[in-house]
């Protein structure tokens, strides 16, 4: 891996600065209905985040909102819409963020580097999550899938490729932290630096980051 330190970091949120090493029962969307009722809570999953579901895909893409879904869960399963808007909701409170990770991201925006969230979300994420844990506060901008309306691999994972040429970076000059494998060999043989990051890396993603910083290279960056 380089060890100059990069012009810009792109992070991912959902499993890297969220719920990176719990269980999706105790955080993630919906995750109240697990301990009140299961049954639902399990069908609503299946439904909603298998692989190969394309009503997930069509919400990460801005295609239709929370009400939309929730209208169609609660038909399907016979339930009050408003009990899994609240259940939505209160999920969203039990998330527990990354601190550790985003106190080093802070380390890199202190010294010059912009940092941002790219993330495939739904408007939930916008509209609830990023005031709720004033992520605006840690980062210098965020761009999700549904807002965009088009998720981080749409056309040859053209997202961070939009998002490189917005700060005027060269591929090799923008670190690139996920979870997800496809996307980090994807981007890595497009040029991009890139980090796997999950609970078994994230340790030696801290030790590399604070190699990158204390070879504080500095940063020329242009609005």
């Amino acid at each position: 891996m380089k060890l100059n330190k990069p012009k810009l970091i792109l992070c991912d949120f959902d499993g890297v600065l969220s719920r990176f090493n719990t269980p999706s029962k105790k955080e993630g969307f919906y995750s109240p209905l697990s301990a009140t009722h299961p049954t639902l809570y399990k069908n609503v999953i299946n439904l909603l985040f298998t692989s190969s579901n394309h009503l997930c895909k069509a919400w990460m893409c801005g295609q239709i909102n929370y009400t939309d879904v929730n209208t169609l869960l609660a038909h399907k399963f016979g339930v009050d819409r408003n009990d899994l808007d609240t259940a939505l909701f209160n999920s969203i409170q039990k998330f527990t963020l990354n601190r550790e990770l985003i106190t080093l991201l802070q380390e890199f925006r202190n010294s010059g580097t912009p940092v941002v969230i790219m993330s495939d979300n739904m408007d939930v994420f916008t509209q609830h999550v990023v005031p709720y844990f004033g992520l605006h506060t840690f980062f210098d901008a965020i761009f999700s899938s549904s807002d965009l309306q088009k998720m981080k691999s749409h056309t040859n994972w053209e997202l961070p490729k939009e998002i490189a040429k917005k700060y005027h970076c060269d591929y090799p000059d923008v670190l690139v932290i996920d979870d997800w494998e496809e996307l980090t060999v994807s981007l890595s043989n497009l040029g991009f630096r890139t980090f796997l990051y999950h609970q078994k890396t994230h340790a030696a993603f801290n030790v590399y980051a604070n190699k990158l910083l204390q070879n504080n290279i500095p940063v020329k960056y242009n609005n």
